[in-house]
């Protein structure tokens, strides 16, 4: 078997992507495991705290405010001293990328916002302080994301997701019933019509989701076609569509439905039949309930169906500021405060605040363009398409649905929210993105590696050319 630095390489590449089948031998991963228990321990742990935003979790019952955000840069830490973050080969293309578009939004967008405001370091501190840690985040999730996958498999890496995945819809509906436990100490001045889960508020809740369904749809690819598995990603799938209705968030409705149809792209092989007619129905369903369960509920509930009907008209066509909640006009706001320094922008945190409204663009492109310029944005743009390039060349079928629909996702979310570049969730995801690609490049690159030379031919003695005729013969 082959090894790259103290990880093993599996002799068959396709096994990789085969339904439950590991991709070492267990004495390897044994061997492993037992170096690096802690790490695993503290990925998994990294991954809870991240994923389901257990910070608003603190707040909203015991009224803490950051309650474990030191407890996330302690695992960070753990899990990066115990993999050995190597930038290169953890983070591959799409995360290298990524450092880059941070290196330049803080280079470019700090001097510029302490020369236009100097009285304002303090919250640019802070912002600074928010946007490392999600830089920590990744490369952690990186480093750990490529090494689990490497040493216990495709199967037992995204098994574990999905099912620690499973909380988010179910915390969702759990908040649906009981809303007042979630928002003991944020008051009854919050809409409540809206489940949140364990987040913030409905939008990133619903976000959250649409990051789930991208686990659902890579687990699928990574398990044979059986019974069980089918019914378990169809009823998650169900789960997490009646979720979203739940958060009545029109921007995730969207993206869900468009990640889910994406499928029949998307997934390769076998699956993809299965997967697709599981996406089609999902999308059906939830058309369904909002034409006609969500129209007959109660009164109360009215603002919600207005927020889907208004949903409709934008789809017909009708952009406005009332179809669009208020957001058409905040992305105005940030255009037209982004024009003012269309070069290098305006400062960091300055698009965080903009217009009448006081409030950001809703739209991280917006966001990003207006704090630091053209070059982030290239740089971000750049990450989106190689995450879904890389995805796209991936040879492992579950890492390659995997990629792509978290790359659509992010895509599609940095349209209508301007808290992805601090958002946990979106952090982690993208770190174990990163991890996943870099460890199918590298499997990809020690598969090519052992290919046997081609046979040896020995070369055809050719025939000697006969001599001409001597003058006296003739």
């Amino acid at each position: 078997m082959a090894t790259s630095g103290d990880l093993p390489i599996p002799r068959n590449l396709s096994a990789v992507g085969r339904p439950l089948a590991p991709v070492l031998r267990r004495p390897a991963a044994a061997a492993l495991a037992r170096k690096s228990i802690l790490g695993l321990a503290s990925f998994a742990l990294l991954i809870v705290l991240c994923l389901f935003d257990m910070n608003t979790v603190a707040y909203n019952l015991w009224g803490v405010n950051q309650a474990f955000s030191i407890v996330i840069l302690v695992l960070c830490i753990v899990v990066l001293l115990l993999y050995r973050l190597t930038v290169y080969r953890d983070l591959g293309t799409a995360g290298r990328l990524y450092v880059l578009f941070f290196v330049a939004l803080v280079a470019i967008g700090t001097p510029i916002g302490l020369s236009a405001d100097p009285e304002g370091i303090l919250g640019r501190s802070f912002l600074i302080r928010l946007l490392l840690a999600s830089l920590l985040i990744v490369m952690a999730a990186a480093v750990a994301a490529r090494s689990v996958f490497l040493a216990y498999g495709v199967r037992f890496t995204l098994g574990g997701l999905f099912l620690l995945g499973l909380v988010i819809p179910l915390g969702i509906w759990i908040s649906s019933y009981y809303p007042e436990f979630y928002r003991v100490r944020i008051g009854e001045s919050r809409d409540l019509s809206r489940a949140t889960g364990t987040y913030n508020n409905p939008n990133e809740a619903g976000a959250a989701v649409c990051m789930f369904a991208a686990m659902v749809f890579a687990y699928m690819m990574s398990g044979r076609s059986k019974l069980l598995s089918t019914v378990l990603v169809v009823g998650a799938l169900m789960i997490s569509a009646l979720a979203i209705l739940l958060t009545a968030s029109r921007g995730a409705f969207v993206v869900f439905a468009l990640v889910s149809l994406a499928q029949v792209v998307i997934s390769p092989g076998s699956k993809k039949l299965v997967l697709s007619l599981a996406a089609v129905a999902v999308v059906a369903g939830m058309a369904y309930a909002v034409f006609s369960y969500w129209v007959v509920r109660e009164a109360t509930d009215r603002s919600q169906v207005e927020r889907f009907e208004s949903l409709g008209r934008v789809i017909r066509g009708e952009v406005t500021d009332e179809t669009t909640g208020g957001r058409f006009e905040l992305a105005m706001n940030g255009i037209r405060e982004w024009q003012k320094s269309p070069l290098l922008g305006n400062g960091l945190g300055t698009q965080r605040r903009v217009g009448a409204a006081n409030i950001g663009p809703h739209n991280t492109y917006i966001l990003i363009a207006g704090e630091a310029g053209i070059v982030p944005l290239a740089l971000y743009l750049l990450m989106i398409a190689a995450i879904v390039w890389q995805g796209w060349k991936c040879p492992v079928p579950a890492i390659r649905t995997f990629a792509m629909t978290f790359g659509f996702v992010l895509a599609l979310g940095s349209l209508t929210a301007h808290g992805v570049l601090q958002s946990r969730e979106y952090a982690l995801m993208m770190g174990l993105c990163f991890g996943f690609l870099s460890a199918a490049h590298e499997l990809k690159a020690a598969e090519r590696s052992r290919r046997p030379p081609p046979p040896f031919r020995p070369p055809v003695p050719r025939p000697l050319p006969s001599p001409p005729p001597s003058p006296s013969a003739a």
